[in-house]
């Protein structure tokens, strides 16, 4: 099956909006609970659950987390909504990194393949599929491509109209991606598609597709 490059849309989107920069976290471990906590929710409700846990000093490491009472978590998250769940996720993530002796700012370099890494994510509750690759991708360093809704929305548009319509793992192992070298460009990639698709929410896709179509023309000459 062929590759899907991602060149052309990585400049397309680069063009129509900027640099972002993410993922927006003073530490690896900030940004791993982000990734927990922005499941079903907007960015600034997770802001605010993320500043509450570090007023309460909770964010210095997994071994400061796995200390606190769940109920104490369920509160300070509250604005990130799903408090349950999104407690369990957290203290299991933080379990899952204590038991394997990870350290949040050295996970580049953990010696565990791609398909391992992704099924021990999948295996702590309360992380799914987009989840489990999206902390591979800013917390492990792995050049993977996250299926996200926004992803698969605009794949649809430019690889297959069926991928919209199919599940995440569906999308993941069906049709093959072939990211840019730089790891900094494959995070960037997937914050250009989440911006595409918030902008694409409100003024739909088309004005989006001409860019892609010029700059995949321009990639061609």
């Amino acid at each position: 099956m062929c590759q899907f490059d991602t060149l052309a849309l990585e400049n397309a989107l680069g063009k129509k909006f900027g640099i972002q920069g993410w993922w927006p976290a003073e530490t690896t471990f900030e940004m791993m609970l982000g990734a927990v906590l922005v499941q079903n929710t907007r960015w600034e409700n997770v802001e605010q659950s993320i500043a509450r846990l570090r007023r309460s000093g909770l964010l210095k490491g997994p071994e400061i987390l796995s200390e606190v009472d769940p109920d104490i978590l369920f509160h300070l998250i509250r604005p990130s909504g799903f408090m349950r769940n999104k407690t369990a996720a957290c203290l299991g993530l933080t379990t899952w990194l204590l038991e394997n002796n990870l350290d949040p700012e050295h996970l580049a370099s953990v010696p565990m393949g791609d398909e391992e890494l992704h099924t021990q994510l999948l295996g702590i509750r309360g992380i799914g599929p987009e989840t489990a690759d999206v902390l591979m991708l800013f917390g492990f360093s792995r050049p993977v491509f996250v299926w996200s809704t926004y992803a698969r929305r605009l794949l649809s548009k430019i690889m297959n109209p069926d991928i919209e319509k199919l599940s995440y793992e569906q999308c993941r192992r069906r049709f093959p991606v072939t990211l840019p070298p730089d790891i900094s460009r494959a995070q960037e990639l997937h914050a250009l598609i989440v911006a595409a698709g918030k902008w694409a929410y409100r003024h739909g896709w088309e004005e989006i597709m001409t860019v892609y179509d010029d700059a995949e023309k321009s990639a061609r000459c």
